[in-house]
């Protein structure tokens, strides 16, 4: 019957587009397999195959397998077709045998673990649908490097450890050129203090200090170049670690889940006024801008103390001057750090590591 009672929704009409589907596991060879942790997952019916309402998936658990914690945004029903399953739901334990059947709502956390002695096969219903087959490029990925897997994720996994390595190098040698130049400047004021002290601050302590500030001042510069240098070559590395991530990804969609990853397009280089690197307030507070600050004010001492030196004995003049020098010195250390951001590009990052040179041609016949 079609007609409706005030209280029913219409009933749409049939669809001729939709045709039976008859799934077969143990003869159809073609239905995509997924290995999460040390389970296997066949999805017997997609989101393609149901009209987009749910997703059913064949689980096999072996002893000790399940995944860890975890929640999403829909809803699965579980129905145990053999062994005993443990069920973690918001850190309280339920035991499931064959027969019998658990809903997880959406966005709750949960896990499953088979702690018995024997497989698990659980049949899983996912609605929305989780997993859609059809114009999906995971599989396709997957399938088209195919003997080629193992030794791709290797390479990658490998790459992403030499990547990792390297991020954490440069946080190490920017720690460390940025210790160095504080450590010189300490030991630079103390050696003023001690000749100003001595001296009664007279033509040698300003002859010591004119040596020494702009010394300083070229150690300060020079460290400062480096930093921004090294800020760059660490977003360089983190936007390849993210395109290693978005492999992996691809190749075991299944995974999203235990991974922190925000979905969209990351360009290269800013395009269309989009900033990929920090802001020009980040900037200052880097260790960048923050040698930037004290360079800036060495620079300034440097020019008082010129003026000083020079016969101008009033003090408002070595200040003021003073001041407007060491505020152009930093305008131009940020001006520097914001041109560097903006012209940043992966490709132009270490490019001895990441030349590759073109094939050599056997020879001609």
């Amino acid at each position: 019957m079609n007609a409706a009672t005030p209280h029913q929704r219409a009933i749409p009409p049939d669809d001729p587009a939709r045709d039976l589907v008859v799934i077969r596991p143990d003869e159809d060879q073609t239905l995509p397999h997924l290995g999460v942790v040390s389970d296997t997952y066949t999805i017997l019916l997609t989101g393609d195959d149901t009209g987009g309402r749910y997703t059913l998936i064949d689980m096999f658990v072996p002893p000790g397998g399940g995944p860890p914690p975890h929640r999403h945004d829909f809803e699965e029903m579980f129905t145990i077709l053999e062994g005993e399953i443990e069920f973690t739901f918001r850190g309280v334990k339920v035991a499931a045998r064959a027969g019998e059947t658990i809903n997880v709502p959406a966005n709750a956390p949960h896990a499953f673990t088979n702690a018995s002695d024997r497989a698990v096969r659980l049949l899983c219903m996912c609605s929305p649908p989780e997993y859609s087959g059809g114009d999906s490029g995971e599989a396709a990925l997957a399938d088209s490097i195919g003997p080629r897997l193992g030794p791709a994720a290797t390479f990658a996994t490998t790459e992403h450890f030499n990547l990792q390595t390297a991020r954490a190098v440069t946080v190490s040698e920017a720690n460390g050129r940025a210790s160095i130049y504080l450590a010189a400047l300490s030991s630079n004021l103390i050696a003023l203090a001690f000749i100003g002290q001595m001296s009664r601050l007279g033509v040698a302590f300003y002859a010591f200090a004119l040596i020494l500030l702009p010394v300083l001042a070229f150690v300060g510069v020079v460290t400062f170049l480096r930093l921004v240098q090294s800020s760059m070559e660490d977003i360089a590395y983190a936007h390849r670690i993210g395109l290693l991530r978005s492999f992996y990804l691809r190749i075991a969609p299944e995974l999203e889940p235990y991974l922190v990853m925000v979905r969209g397009t990351h360009p290269p280089a800013p395009a269309d006024g989009e900033r990929l690197a920090p802001s020009a307030w980040q900037l200052t507070l880097t260790t960048a801008g923050m040698v930037a600050v004290v360079n800036s004010v060495v620079v300034a001492a440097c020019a008082g103390l010129v003026l000083e030196a020079a016969g101008v004995h009033s003090l408002a003049i070595p200040v003021a001057v003073g001041a407007v020098i060491g505020a152009g010195a930093f305008s131009l250390h940020e001006r520097h750090h914001r041109r560097a951001r903006d012209a940043y590009s992966p490709e132009a990052v270490d490019p001895a590591a990441i030349s590759v040179p073109p094939p050599e041609r056997g020879p001609a016949s």
